[in-house]
């Protein structure tokens, strides 16, 4: 019950924030992009997994997918000079898509990043065929791409990567841990 109610103090007073992993070309080692990492700063105990748990069983997972849009984006155009030219990772839920006013703010934000932005699909819930189609046509006008993120976790199966076509693969740390 505490973290429950911890986790409903997070999102209504908008706690959560993101730090950003580089990510690394192989061919010339020079950073290609950055992935958006939700943290939560004040609880360190409290895992960016636990707090989608918890959020799931509160409702609440629309709540992070707009909070993880809206701050990716402010910290991106507020050091526009440290995104120039390179591609941003956003976690997204794919169950959790934004609907109306929402979908319409985040859509124009996301006009000022025109081929930057890639929607990484967690692991965890999966999208309908015809919501999948939408997306798809929102993603093509913005040209953004997709990754499948944690790829062969268990929750990121064959059928996802044949339905999601994906740009990028993320592949699980347990797939090639030690290779």
């Amino acid at each position: 019950i505490a973290k429950c109610d911890e986790v409903n103090s997070i999102l209504d007073s908008h706690l959560l924030t993101y730090y950003f992993q580089p990510i690394i070309s192989v061919d010339t080692c020079e950073i290609y992009g950055y992935e958006a990492l939700m943290r939560y700063e004040q609880d360190r105990n409290l895992t960016p997994l636990e707090i989608l748990k918890y959020a799931g069983s509160l409702g609440r997972l629309y709540d992070v997918e707009i909070n993880t849009f809206h701050c990716v984006l402010n910290h991106v155009e507020e050091k526009e000079y440290l995104f120039s030219g390179k591609k941003i990772f956003i976690n997204s839920l794919p169950g959790y898509q934004l609907q109306g006013a929402d979908a319409a703010e985040v859509v124009n934000r996301l006009r000022k990043h025109i081929g930057k932005v890639v929607i990484e699909y967690t692991e965890g819930s999966e999208l309908d065929d015809s919501a999948l189609l939408s997306r798809r046509e929102t993603y093509r006008e913005l040209n953004m791409e997709v990754a499948l993120d944690d790829y062969g976790s268990g929750y990121s199966n064959v059928n996802n990567l044949l339905r999601y076509n994906p740009k990028y693969v993320k592949i699980d740390h347990g797939l090639i841990s030690g290779i």
